[in-house]
């Protein structure tokens, strides 16, 4: 009992004779060992949670007792933990504002009024929040899902949980084995402008089964669907089903799984989109395939597998742990915190209702607060970016919701709330400490500072080693990456026919000088012998060169690199083909461009340089050679776009003068040694990409997210 026995307002309500609607149930639900109540509204879909002691009264509202004898009743029940009768008219108050109440006596409907018009505003408010996530109701599918609940019940037990295990475990095995097919070129693969309108039209699709498996489960569990819609994400449309139904069903288990039921329809999707492409050609169904991984796999363990967002996981760890209202619980835990331990108030109780609850909520508030404020800057510098003017407004909208608008409240209450009467020094000091705090680790702390950029493995002079003469490869002398000296024999391709061509041929110029000898005194015979003898010492030192081309050797000293590895012996080479090339060590280069930002920082501060080659755990150090004194659109390599793998954007609406690319912004190019990669035992070959690390004196974070804030704001407006 909180506060007076008595309330001045008690006349008011004591003679209603009140019942619970038809659409409204009571179920008993056990949370950390402890009873609850929950009373589910059918019609609605909204729960409500009350205590055992509440349930005392709730449970009596039977339209034939008034409040005033329910009341005597439960204060004859409970003893000292009754009621006051402010608590009953709070508790009567809440369900009357949740349209579950009916009965006989005089009902404030001025009251009622206030309450819809401050729900609907409630609403609005809400759309005002979150711009970037709208549900537009469409209609009621619990006919639908009642009628198609049979047809999947099946899968909705041991087995199908063990057929949907199987599955999983046999595409990751799948995945695996085509890992490096699987994963090769992804970006050009993924932001190409077909497979974006592929990814589009997929989408909604699978997003409309994995909303199903949330209505089915629902259904399994005991509950119903009665709304089913699209909320605009980001403004993009996605299916949606509300199952708040599942709330209300005692059974922990149950309701954790129709919170994971969308993922694991995913997860499903995924598998078997896994197993698909594994066995299909190259064509539509492996790109369908491929993007249904890509959406029901990736996506999907990103957000709705991530509990710090209010997505499906989200609901499956506050089952886990039964903390219901999770989210809202944890905030109210943190201020809690704050005014108890920060503030000294004593007047403020606990959510939590034990210790361990409470480190769950506290950490489980930060953690949700800190994630959402990066998910929330990375959607609104992407609308920014993509949406110009729209985008910087919601940018600046969300920012202002999510920070700017606690921290007024929050100022607001330290001046004004009567609370903090005695505290405020206090909650000034804890505020000011705070704010010092942040502005120190901001701009007085150095931190690690580092530029990385995509590189490209180049030579000055590089020697190109080819094939001379179509055959098998037989013999190889030299493995890729080893060093080699002016004329070692590298490989040896048989091509017997050669061998007979030369015999035969020097058969023949033997004839002719034979016959020469014999007719000396013959001038015109001779004459002619001579002439034809001309043509075939012609062809056969064309025959002896091509047979000695069966050998290939190095055109001078260096490394012989590989572009494609090691031709396996028993291979057959074209003539012509190119299998290696031979480079200088002082001549091998990493060629990087650098942004137009960033090209001052590594001229005049560079520290240190580390590079890695793509798959390799071990760094290598470089040194900085070269910086272009001017920028310039050019692209010196395919791998340094974003479709070769790169970070360069292209602009697809230019092009150099030989056909090449154009990067879509101007960069600098810039050379780095690459002599130490040859002695950590990778392979390397001309055009390969490397990952350059160039650091930097360390500098205090803010001075850092100033410049590139006020640099995206300068080209965003494109000032």
């Amino acid at each position: 009992m909180a506060g007076p026995l008595f309330s001045q307002h008690w006349h008011r309500v004591a003679d209603l004779r009140l019942r619970l609607r038809h659409h409204a149930s009571l179920h008993r639900h056990e949370y950390r060992g402890e009873p609850w109540y929950v009373l589910y509204d059918t019609l609605t879909g909204q729960v409500h949670r009350f205590t055992p002691e509440a349930y005392q009264i709730v449970g009596r509202l039977d339209g034939k007792r008034s409040l005033s004898e329910i009341w005597d009743q439960v204060s004859a029940s409970l003893g000292d933990a009754m009621p006051t009768q402010q608590e009953l008219i709070a508790l009567i108050g809440r369900l009357h504002g949740a349209n579950v109440l009916s009965g006989y006596g005089d009902i404030d409907i001025d009251e009622l009024s206030r309450r819809q018009t401050k729900q609907k505003r409630g609403k609005w408010l809400q759309l005002v929040r979150s711009p970037l996530g709208i549900r537009i109701p469409l209609l009621d599918p619990e006919r639908f899902i009642a009628t198609s609940y049979p047809l999947v019940r099946p899968f909705i037990s041991p087995l199908g949980g063990a057929l949907w295990l199987a599955t999983l475990l046999l595409a990751l095995v799948a995945a695996g084995v085509h890992w490096q097919p699987l994963t090769d070129n992804l970006a050009d693969r993924v932001f190409g402008i077909g497979n974006l309108l592929m990814l589009a039209l997929i989408y909604p699709l699978i997003k409309a089964l994995h909303e199903l498996g949330h209505a089915w489960a629902t259904k399994d569990a005991g509950g119903e669907v009665h709304e089913v819609g699209v909320m605009l994400l980001v403004f993009f449309p996605v299916p949606y089903v509300d199952a708040s139904a599942a709330a209300a069903c005692p059974d922990k288990s149950s309701r954790m799984l129709v919170g994971a039921a969308g993922i694991m329809v995913e997860l499903f999707l995924a598998s078997l989109a896994m197993l698909v492409w594994a066995v299909a050609e190259p064509g539509l169904l492996r790109a369908v395939a491929f993007n249904v991984m890509l959406i029901a796999g990736v996506s999907t363990l990103l957000f709705n597998g991530n509990p710090l967002l209010r997505f499906d996981a989200y609901y499956v760890l506050a089952d886990y742990l039964e903390i219901p209202n999770l989210f809202n619980r944890a905030n109210q835990q943190l201020t809690y915190a704050v005014k108890r331990y920060l503030l000294g108030r004593r007047d403020v109780t606990s959510q939590a209702r034990s210790r361990r609850e409470a480190c769950w909520m506290t950490g489980y508030a930060l953690a949700s607060f800190g994630y959402r404020l990066v998910i929330m800057v990375a959607i609104a510098t992407f609308v920014a970016t993509k949406y110009l003017f729209v985008g910087v407004i919601l940018a600046l909208w969300s920012v202002t919701m999510t920070l700017l608008l606690p921290l007024f409240k929050l100022l607001k209450a330290m001046t004004v709330d009567d609370a903090l009467q005695g505290s405020r020094g206090r909650a000034w000091g804890w505020l000011v400490a705070g704010l010092t705090a942040v502005a120190l680790l901001l701009f007085m702390v150095p931190m690690p500072y580092a530029t990385q950029v995509h590189g490209v493995i180049d030579s000055r002079e590089p020697a190109q080693v080819r094939v001379g003469v179509s055959g098998e490869l037989v013999e190889l002398w030299v493995e890729d990456g080893q060093p080699v000296e002016a004329g070692d024999p590298l490989m040896q391709i048989s091509a017997p026919e050669l061998g007979a061509e030369v015999q035969m041929l020097e058969a023949r110029r033997r004839e002719i000088e034979q016959e020469l000898v014999a007719s000396v005194r013959d001038t015109q015979a001779a004459s002619i012998l001579r002439e034809t003898l001309v043509p075939v010492v012609r062809q056969l030192d064309d025959a002896r060169e091509r047979a000695d081309a069966t050998v290939l050797t190095s055109p001078h000293s260096g490394l012989l690199l590989m572009p494609d590895g090691t031709p396996p012996l028993g291979s057959y080479l074209q003539r012509g083909a190119a299998v290696g090339v031979v480079v200088r060590p002082e001549d091998l280069r990493i060629r990087t461009l650098l942004p137009a930002h960033q090209v001052e920082r590594v001229r005049n501060d560079t520290r240190q340089v580390r590079l890695r080659l793509p798959g390799h755990e071990r760094d290598a150090a470089g040194s900085l050679l070269w910086v272009s004194p001017s920028s310039d659109h050019a692209i010196p390599s395919p791998a340094l776009s974003v479709e070769g793998g790169g970070q360069v954007a292209v602009d697809p609406t230019a092009r150099a003068d030989d056909g090449s690319p154009k990067a879509f912004r101007r960069h600098y190019l810039a050379d780095f040694d690459a002599g130490e990669l040859l002695g950590n035992g990778s392979s390397l070959h001309l055009g390969g990409g490397v990952h350059v690390r160039i650091e930097h004196a360390p500098e205090p974070l803010g001075y850092r997210l100033w410049r590139d804030l006020r640099r995206s704001f300068l080209r965003l407006f494109e000032l």
